[in-house]
């Protein structure tokens, strides 16, 4: 079998069949605290893919939904790679959509993840990857945008307040299910819109996540207006 076809055509697949949507619903397993089976289900299995990482080992991630409104049945989707060197011991870095209802898949397969699709629509192993040294999460947010879906129109983010609420239940649910990502530094990047959406949600992080070191990674001009609020140092910075 050749490398594996784009994988977004795989989930595409998948996705396609609702009870398949459903078993990738980590949220109820999270909450009765039945990790090991949560964990099990979020895992993917690439070594189908045959993609090799530097280390000649096959790559590992883990993707599926968290519900952040139960009355709405919003649910985000998110993918995490955990770092192909000292995945023990990396930093986390939370990388959100540069452009408004634009799939972070573009990010993945485009600009910044483990592999990348090339011309013949195969994916290989990206050299440039921030995934060498770090974990990587990425989400599609807010629900709505790319494999994020809710059943009510009132499930939509109308703010960024709402988005951020989102992120923040993705990411508590994400700590929970993965506990040893909760003492290690949190980067939260991206580019474009984000530098809107970011700064808020750092705030966010910062005042309900006790104990956690958080960074930023934007590229994004606009942002002197939110450093000044917040107290930040862009590139990366520490908050304060």
């Amino acid at each position: 079998m050749a490398p594996a076809r784009i994988f977004g055509l795989l989930l595409a697949v998948l996705l396609s069949s609702a009870s398949a949507v459903e078993d990738l619903i980590l949220t109820p397993l999270i909450r009765e605290g039945n990790l090991a089976q949560a964990k099990e289900r979020a895992t993917d299995n690439i070594k189908l893919s045959h993609i090799k990482s530097s280390l000649n080992k096959p790559m590992t991630s883990y993707s599926g939904y968290l519900t952040v409104n139960e009355a709405y049945n919003s649910n985000i989707f998110f993918w995490l790679f955990p770092a192909i060197e000292n995945p023990d011991t990396s930093s986390v870095i939370l990388i959100t959509n540069s452009v408004p209802g634009v799939s972070i898949m573009q990010g993945i397969f485009l600009e910044n993840g483990p592999f990348v699709l090339d011309d013949n629509l195969e994916l290989k192993e990206q050299n440039y990857t921030w995934g060498k040294t770090h974990t990587l999460i990425y989400i599609d947010t807010p629900v709505g945008t790319g494999f994020s879906y809710t059943d009510k129109e009132d499930g939509f983010a109308s703010s960024a307040q709402d988005e951020d609420e989102e992120i923040y239940e993705a990411m508590k649910q994400i700590y929970t299910l993965f506990p040893e990502y909760q003492p290690r530094d949190l980067y939260l990047a991206g580019s474009g819109y984000s530098g809107r959406v970011i700064p808020k949600m750092v705030q966010t992080l910062d005042e309900k996540i006790e104990e956690k070191k958080l960074y930023e990674l934007l590229d994004n001009k606009n942002t002197e207006a939110a450093e000044q609020m917040l107290k930040i140092n862009f590139g990366p910075g520490a908050m304060t």
